[in-house]
């Protein structure tokens, strides 16, 4: 099984199987942090933002870095609350 950082290095090179990968991994801890800190209705539309965030901003993961801080800090600075 690859690691999230290989995953996401695939992803950055263009693997959709690497994003879906992803996805599956983290969608119910996204949703879980979502959930904490908006109110649920508002939940749908950010956990659909915040996947969005992470195609458009993965050329900034750097390899090495390991990723759920960085996915986490990427979605706290996207001033989604």
């Amino acid at each position: 099984m690859k690691t999230d950082e290989e995953l996401m290095e695939e992803y950055k090179k263009g693997g959709e199987a690497a994003f879906n990968e992803i996805y599956l991994r983290y969608k119910k801890r996204v949703y879980g942090y979502l959930m904490k800190r908006v109110k649920a209705e508002q939940s749908d539309d950010l956990f659909q933002q915040v996947f969005s965030r992470l195609h458009e901003k993965r050329y900034l993961f750097k390899e090495g870095d390991p990723f759920a801080p960085w996915f986490f800090t990427l979605i706290k600075n996207y001033h989604l609350f």
